[in-house]
């Protein structure tokens, strides 16, 4: 079992009950009673890679808010939301030069901290300031080790040493996760990845490549693309052996029916619907101007955090009404993205018992 950071440890007295609720939300029905304690923050649009898998570099730069209004927005969460995590991404979140000074900001107020980062921008000041304010899970992507194939994904020559460079400056110090998207190009490399991350004691999950035109929340899916692999038998060989190899390697932290389904979808794309949404009710998404969302692909936010409180938002009937709506989506693909589906009771529970014990 992973070992827990102290930075959860903070958390470890509330860790329980959240737990528990969780479950009982799972078991009972969802009641809305107030935010969820897991928040994404996207801080910045911008990028400084230009990754095939993503188009976020290409839209038009939008403005942000600054350091002094998310300074205030992540106090408003603490004072609605309590114990908590914040997961800041992007873009990419160290492009942004007040990144760690937010960082800091959110640790020097008890925030658990998790980073979604392309890595290629962490040098050894910047581990240095994770490290010391026992960031939460620094989840990294990574295509494949071979350096070609990673830095053609990326789109910048030379991205896939700095990966490793940053690896090596946390490993054993910031709990890491590896993230993967399986596409053509890299499917020969997923089971070394899984490989790596088990040699590393890293954790690592996987998730099936999307492709999404359209600007903002207008997002239009697409099941046929030059990243979608071909090879419908192999794609199948490969899952099957994560779920063997996962009876040995305790990092891939896929839950076994999310692998599963990962199948049907590269099968069978557009077929595969979203049954039950777990996003629903117990995560938020806040975007670079404040905006706030219940659903990364819904058209409309629910409220400002740069205009009215968390508490506000959430308690408006409006935001009810939208939630309720969400029970019914049928939007596609959800099921192969990470959080968004429903796992089982026993998956739950395993979570729950790699989070919270050490």
């Amino acid at each position: 079992m992973m070992r827990a950071h102290s930075g959860l440890s903070r958390l470890l007295h509330c860790g329980v009950s959240v737990a528990k609720k969780q479950i009982l939300d799972q078991l009972q029905g969802i009641t809305f009673s107030q935010p969820p304690n897991l928040i994404d923050i996207r801080l910045t649009h911008k990028c400084n890679l230009r990754c095939q898998q993503c188009s976020m570099w290409k839209h038009e730069i939008k403005e942000e808010l600054s350091t002094h209004q998310w300074r205030d927005i992540i106090l408003d969460i603490k004072k609605s939301v309590g114990p908590c995590f914040l997961r800041f991404y992007g873009g990419e979140p160290f492009f942004r030069k007040d990144f760690l000074e937010l960082v800091e900001f959110s640790a020097h107020h008890n925030i658990g901290i998790v980073i979604t980062t392309n890595a290629s921008l962490i040098n050894a000041k910047a581990a240095g300031v994770l490290i010391r304010n026992k960031v939460s899970m620094l989840q990294i992507s990574l295509d494949g080790l071979n350096p070609e194939t990673h830095d053609t994904m990326r789109g910048v020559k030379g991205t896939y040493d700095k990966v490793m460079s940053a690896i090596d400056l946390l490993v054993r110090k910031v709990p890491l996760q590896i993230n993967t998207t399986i596409m053509k190009s890299n499917l020969d490399e997923i089971l070394p990845l899984a490989d790596f991350a088990k040699q590393r004691r890293i954790a690592i999950s996987f998730q099936g490549v999307i492709d999404m035109t359209g600007v903002g929340r207008n997002h239009q899916f697409k099941s046929e693309n030059e990243l979608f692999p071909d090879d419908k038998l192999k794609v199948d060989r490969i899952i099957d052996n994560l779920c063997a190899l996962k009876r040995s390697n305790k990092f891939i932290i896929d839950p076994y029916g999310q692998l599963e389904r990962m199948k049907d979808y590269f099968n069978h794309p557009v077929q595969e619907r979203l049954r039950t949404c777990k996003a629903l009710g117990n995560h938020l998404w806040v975007m670079e101007q404040g905006d706030v969302y219940p659903c990364t692909f819904i058209p409309d936010s629910i409220g400002n955090l740069s205009k009215r409180s968390l508490n506000d938002i959430w308690r408006d009937p409006l935001t009810r009404q939208k939630l309720q709506k969400m029970s019914t989506c049928d939007k596609m693909f959800c099921r192969v993205m990470r959080g968004c589906s429903k796992e089982s009771f026993s998956e739950l529970l395993d979570k729950v018992f790699r989070t919270l014990i050490p």
